[in-house]
């Protein structure tokens, strides 16, 4: 069964511990979502700092020289 419409007939249901679980489940996927953004947008950061990192060290000899 689908995650939404499982979690629209736990909306209904009759057993109010049921009918509380939907809530939790969406601030749950909710907070992964956020966390997973917030991941993505870590690794991109890391990876053009040392992608930045790996071109200054390709470019200081070649500063230094400019100083002899």
């Amino acid at each position: 069964m689908p995650i939404g419409r499982l979690l629209k007939w736990a909306d209904k249901h009759a057993d109010p511990d049921v009918r509380d679980q939907p809530a939790r489940t969406r601030a749950a996927v909710a907070g992964l979502r956020k966390r997973y953004a917030a991941d993505q947008k870590l690794t991109a950061i890391t990876s053009e700092s040392e992608r930045l990192e790996a071109r200054l060290a390709e470019l200081a000899p070649a500063k230094r020289s400019c100083w002899r």
